[in-house]
């Protein structure tokens, strides 16, 4: 079964990947890190640090998102082709997509290499509104670059596995 594998005890190891979908200050990180403490995380915004600090380029936006794409390819390649020899056969393996994939065409390269490698794949959609998530995005994305990407969010595809995450006054970052 694509996703899961029988461990060396009979119990099933997951095989998955989480591809984040929301708007900049949703929440995706946080509620990978909530949910997912374990996950190995790829996101363009790793691109963007350096020496600690976050320093974003709008003129390399493209690099940085294939470059997150090309570490996700490269780490699902080698845990397909070595994994179990080198972490056994219990462990499991959870990688998360943490952009903001509004559109199917960001992420569909993500399904696609996921699904093909055995790995289950779960997308997350974080509804917040705007304004919130505006407030407390920490790459100052301004609150009307926020409204339009929020309305801008596609509906996933039909058979993609989806969680909606609706959005909640006690939620926090």
């Amino acid at each position: 079964m694509a996703g899961r594998r029988e461990g060396v005890g009979g119990e099933t190891v997951k095989k998955l990947v989480l591809i984040m979908r929301g708007i900049p200050g949703s929440g995706k990180s946080t509620w990978i890190k909530n949910n997912y403490p374990e996950a190995e995380v790829f996101s363009a915004d790793h691109y963007f640090i350096v020496n600690g600090i976050y320093v974003f380029d709008k003129d390399k936006i493209q690099e940085a998102h294939k470059k997150c794409f090309s570490l996700f390819l490269m780490r699902t390649q080698c845990l397909d082709e070595a994994g179990d020899i080198v972490y056994g056969d219990d462990k499991d393996f959870i990688l998360a997509i943490d952009n903001t994939g509004l559109r199917n065409w960001e992420i569909s390269p993500y399904v696609s290499l996921a699904s093909t490698y055995g790995y289950e794949v779960k997308v997350v959609r974080l509804n917040t509104p705007p304004m919130v998530a505006a407030s407390r995005n920490i790459h100052g994305v301004p609150p009307s670059t926020v409204n339009r990407m929020a309305k801008s969010i596609e509906s996933s595809l039909p058979w993609w596995n989806e969680e909606v995450v609706e959005y909640k006054e006690s939620d926090s970052e």
